[in-house]
């Protein structure tokens, strides 16, 4: 699934929360470029830099309903660490 296409579900999914419209479309920005940096080696902990529980929890707050389509992208990780 494209980036502009994970956007615009996070951001639906999002309508059924009472957060402001600005800030839905931020965090859902954020969400997309995480989804576009995915790939060879790169889950969405490491694209976004929030792992595990926190990461589904802030799926599930801010997106109800949106686990299910973004877990294959590896929700359960924890970000890796850049040793530089």
């Amino acid at each position: 699934m494209t980036p502009d296409a994970i956007y615009g579900h996070l951001y639906e999914a999002s309508a059924a929360t009472a957060y402001d419209p600005f800030d839905r479309h931020v965090l859902a920005c954020i969400f997309a470029a995480g989804v576009q940096e995915c790939g060879s080696g790169v889950s969405l902990p490491d694209a976004v830099g929030i792992g595990g529980v926190q990461l589904r929890a802030a799926i599930e707050r801010h997106f109800p309903g949106m686990l299910k389509r973004l877990k294959p992208l590896g929700l359960d990780g924890e970000p890796a660490v850049d040793g530089r």
